[in-house]
């Protein structure tokens, strides 16, 4: 039994026909130029395949500054010559591609680094999408011992399920960012400018390679062992879990075995290039949330002046300067050591607003204007429910006040991402844009509020009370306009 990821089928691509096709790993490389996007179902596994994908050129490329991706990005393809030379070293070192390989297998760790008596468990463990253990079954109808996964939804699972860790009992650790942070790629014309936009130079690290990547490590992965400082190469991959797949006779895979990976606790030491840090000094980045769509985060996404950004968000503007920068971010919400969602976007800024601070700063400010407006409405709209129903818990209005504020936010992100930022992009005037700005979430706000107010219900009592408060509304927002 064998499932090599070089060669085998299992990588879904968009080609530029739309249509969606496999394949391995070296054919993505070869045909990259002629290739959009890697593309699954599975936000896990997507990210978790470009992950791969990325990780392996640098290590191979090793490109040691910017210069080196700009010439890459000129010559319009991979060079599979290199790519070729590396492959023999991996071998060379021991290093096995197969998934099912019997001493090496890739992204595990070998039998012999496990102890005796082993307990196999369910694969459902390497997909926290579907049901295991604490998680819900969510719109999977199956139980875990039910789950089986065939060999190319395992080698996806392999390269995510260190990536998307979150802390359990018995000291399962979390990924080496901590919990599963938003996760970014810079996307390119097609998908060979796509991964060169997202390897680093390894200039930016101090440590590159102590230790090295994870299909090159040979040193077992001792569980619970706590880390405080990692390389690039390691840590783009760390092994928060240890794992190791039981192949069935037709290449499926029902169980494995399943342990405690090492445990990472330097996290004000390592920058991982695809993630925001609000705060690097500590390690701090943003993680996803049900209560904040992406395009709020945009101020710490793309903010490049203040170090905020993602590594491979900071370097596109040296690398394709009059280019609009695209952005998809990938998202994994947690809640201890529960998965409850998974998401996707994309957000696209053009190259005179993202290469602009004064620009950008004006972009940062109109999103941070509309939270403060929404924390503001949310207010109104609970002290007219509470003016109106004898039950402060009734059910039925608390929902009705979020669809209200759920509807002002989607309402907020058409008008930014498009009319507002196209208007960014021309104008010479940026202050009288931003007051154009808050005079529209006045208006919008006023318009949400009264919205409200039809919900509760079109009587004479209802009416009045929501007069009332628009006064008071009007009262404190010109206040503090002044202010």
């Amino acid at each position: 039994m064998n499932y090599n990821v070089l060669y085998e089928p299992w990588i879904p691509v968009r080609t530029k026909d739309n249509q969606i096709i496999t394949k391995g790993l070296y054919d993505v490389f070869k045909d990259a130029e002629e290739l959009i996007e890697i593309s699954d179902e599975s936000v896990m596994y997507e990210f978790g395949m470009y992950r791969l994908a990325v990780l392996f050129l640098i290590d191979c490329f090793r490109p040691a500054r910017l210069s080196n991706l700009e010439d890459m990005l000129e010559d319009g393809e991979f060079d599979m010559d290199q790519i070729d030379e590396y492959i023999d070293l991996c071998r060379k070192e021991g290093v096995s591609f197969d998934i099912f390989d019997e001493e090496m297998p890739f992204l595990q760790s070998p039998t012999k680094s496990w102890s005796e008596p082993f307990k196999y468990r369910s694969v459902a463990l390497l997909n926290p999408a579907v049901p295991s253990g604490n998680n819900h079954v969510h719109f999977n109808h199956k139980f875990q011992d039910e789950i089986t996964l065939n060999a190319d939804e395992a080698a996806k699972a392999l390269t995510a399920v260190n990536l998307f860790c979150t802390a359990g009992v018995q000291g399962y650790p979390s990924t080496v960012s901590g919990a599963p942070p938003l996760y970014c790629i810079v996307m390119g014309r097609n998908l060979f400018e796509t991964l060169v936009l997202n390897m680093i130079p390894l200039s930016q690290y101090e440590n590159i390679d102590k230790p090295s990547v994870y299909w090159r490590n040979t040193d077992d992965i001792v569980s619970k062992k706590k880390i405080a400082n990692t390389s690039l190469l390691q840590g783009m991959m760390f092994p928060c879990r240890k794992v190791l797949l039981k192949p069935e006779t037709d290449g499926s895979v029902i169980s494995i075995l399943w342990a405690q990976g090492m445990d990472f606790n330097g996290y004000s030491s390592f920058r991982d290039p695809s993630v925001s840090y609000t705060d690097s000094g500590t390690g701090s980045n943003i993680k996803p949330s049900k209560e904040k769509e992406t395009w709020r985060n945009i101020g710490t996404i793309f903010d490049w002046f203040d170090n905020k950004a993602p590594l491979v968000v900071s370097q596109f503007h040296e690398l394709k300067e009059d280019d609009s920068i695209n952005v998809r971010t990938y998202e994994v919400v947690t809640d201890n050591a529960k998965y409850e969602d998974c998401m996707s976007g994309e957000i696209i800024l053009p190259a005179v607003v993202f290469g602009s601070q004064i620009r950008f700063s004006a972009l940062v400010n109109a999103v941070s204007y509309s939270e403060q407006a929404e924390k503001e409405l949310a207010y109104w709209l609970e002290q007219l429910r509470l003016s109106i129903v004898s039950n402060k818990k009734s059910s039925h209005l608390l929902s009705d006040k979020e669809v209200i504020r759920y509807e002002f936010f989607q309402e907020v992100k058409e008008k930014l991402i498009g009319d507002f930022i196209d208007k960014l992009s021309t104008v010479q005037d940026i202050n009288s844009l931003l007051e154009e700005w808050e005079n529209w979430i006045w208006t919008l706000s006023l318009s949400c509020f009264e919205r409200f107010g039809s919900l509760i219900g079109d009587s004479m009592n209802v009416i009045n009370e929501v007069e009332r408060y628009k006064s008071k509304m009007t009262v404190k927002h010109y206040k503090n306009r002044k202010e």
